[in-house]
């Protein structure tokens, strides 16, 4: 008996608007690959598969129209059988440009807040190239200049007090590490014969609490008993 159900129109029908979307969405990917390529940003072999699966999916669709113009007027077994197939395929397509498109989406490393913006919409970048700059809130640190004779106030793995004008509080501090400036830092000896030349030392504080609002270049008040 000739004739295909309504399940099997709707199938072949929806078969061929999916592959009709796809071809329409590989068009986009290819257009976009194509711009990036013109610019020299996107490879000769990232241009030819985006025009690739861009060409198989025309004629995807073009397969799944006919495949549904013969479920309107009655389908054989064979012919339902090859739909269901152009299905699947049709699906493996959308896969591979949707590949494509992670290509041009970026993901923060991290989850914290953008300090610059490298790039603006529409500019075009090298391999690589960052586009914006982020800080991680919950991971702060103090640095200081400590000039040697007090370096004994601030060995590793000791505490103190420091005060920060911006958020008018004191916050305590734990040194994580020290080490020796240059010798622009130095603090040079004058005439006199009991002094010498003294040496400074950044000296790398975290906080003991998470300090709320607590930005990059804010200024640490720290009191050094003599």
């Amino acid at each position: 008996k000739r004739g295909s159900r309504d399940e099997t129109i709707n199938s072949a029908r929806d078969v061929w608007q999916a592959a009709k979307s796809q071809a329409t969405l590989a068009k986009e990917t290819y257009k976009r690959v194509q711009d990036l390529y013109d610019n020299g940003v996107a490879s000769l072999q990232k241009r030819d598969e985006a025009y690739a699966a861009y060409e198989s999916t025309k004629y995807n669709e073009s397969a799944a129209y006919q495949k549904y113009k013969m479920a309107l007027g009655g389908a054989s077994s064979e012919s339902k059988i090859a739909a269901k197939a152009k299905e699947s395929a049709a699906l493996g397509q959308v896969n591979e440009v949707e590949s494509y498109l992670k290509d041009v989406k970026a993901t923060a490393p991290i989850d914290g807040e953008v300090s610059n913006v490298l790039l603006s919409g529409g500019e075009l970048s090298p391999k690589g190239f960052p586009v914006v700059l982020m800080i991680d809130l919950k991971d702060s640190w103090l640095k200081i200049s400590v000039p040697e004779k007090y370096l004994n106030e601030f060995k590793v793995g000791k505490e103190f007090e420091g005060y920060i004008p911006a958020l008018k509080k004191s916050a305590k501090f734990r040194v994580k590490y020290l080490s020796v400036m240059g010798d622009f830092a130095t603090w040079k000896a004058t005439n006199n014969s009991n002094t010498y030349d003294m040496k400074s030392y950044e000296v790398e504080a975290i906080p003991l609490e998470e300090l709320e609002n607590f930005r990059v270049g804010m200024s640490v008040l720290v009191t050094i008993k003599p």
